[in-house]
Order: structure tokens, then sequence, then C-alpha cells
């Protein structure tokens, strides 16, 4: 949780490459509550981000939280 509170203070958290990071990290400590919520924040999802949050939900069994989380973008974006 400090390193998202450096991010924080030195500005890097509109980096995708920070926030996908950081929703690793969240997902591999088992804070996947705090990892969707950073999730749902990043506004410019890739491929890395989508597989950070799936691949880590899948190894918690939350997979259908996330196929919920990926109708709530499509529904977003049209």
């Amino acid at each position: 949780m400090q390193l998202h509170g450096l991010a924080l203070k030195l500005g890097l958290t509109q980096e995708l490459m920070m926030n996908n990071s950081l929703v690793d990290m969240y997902s591999k400590c088992g804070c996947l509550p705090e990892a969707q919520v950073l999730f749902d924040m990043i506004d410019n999802k890739n491929v890395v981000s989508w597989n950070s949050m799936m691949g880590d939900s899948l190894k918690k069994e939350m997979l259908v939280e996330h196929l919920i989380s990926c109708e709530r973008c499509k529904w977003r974006r049209s």
C-alpha cells in the first residue's frame, strides 16, 4: 500500500503502466476489492489491464464478478 501512496505522491497514477502494476499488485496480495476499484478507475484499459484483473480473478474464483465488470465497461462505451 505504501507503493500506491508513493505513486500518488509522485503523480504517477495517470500512467497506464503504473495503474496496471498496482492492479496486479493488489490482486496478487489478495486485495481484490482494492484491485477492482483501481481497475474501474482506469479509463484507457488495455490487454495488460484486463489480463491483470482476469488472471487473478480466475485464481480467486471470482470470474463471474469480473465478467459482470466487463459487461459494465461495454455499456459505458456504447
